[in-house]
């Protein structure tokens, strides 16, 4: 479980953040894998990517947007709670590694106002800056990780 203290920093979310959390969600549940395809972190297209190759390794018949489908099945299952009657939380949580964390709340008919810390089951949205070199200049943009990063905790 963490706490705020488990976190950098934390400051009230800007809204590009809350409406990249609330469109992920709504993206999702859509139809349009392509669209799910396009929030995802390039970090996490990546790994995905990977995660293809190795298994067409052991099955050549393995599809690419199949393989895609199933871990988007995946995401929805751990955000099914959330689908409907959602709330946002209005803080942006910052991770030690650059991380923003957007918390979204289950069950949520009425706006909630928190003055003190208490128990909430939270479902993270967790985003990333992408970036990329375009017309002559850098183009920061969010992107949407659905993959937890055990590696950073190795030691060697």
């Amino acid at each position: 479980m963490l706490k705020n203290e488990d976190y950098a920093h934390i400051e009230k979310a800007k809204p590009e953040q809350i409406k990249l959390a609330l469109d992920f969600i709504e993206t999702l549940y859509d139809e349009d894998l392509s669209g799910f395809w396009e929030m995802i972190s390039e970090i996490d297209k990546s790994r995905i990517y990977g995660l293809f190759e190795a298994n067409k390794h052991y099955d050549p018949k393995i599809d690419f947007l199949g393989f895609l489908n199933d871990i988007r099945e995946e995401v929805r299952r751990f955000y099914d709670n959330v689908k409907e009657d959602m709330g946002i939380s209005q803080s942006a949580r910052y991770t030690h590694d650059g991380e923003v964390v957007i918390y979204l709340l289950e069950n949520v008919k009425a706006s909630r106002y928190y003055i003190a810390e208490t128990l909430e089951k939270v479902y993270p949205v967790r985003l990333s800056l992408d970036v990329k070199f375009q017309d002559g200049s850098f183009v920061f943009s969010y992107g949407v990780r659905i993959y937890d990063d055990e590696f950073r905790k190795i030691k060697i």
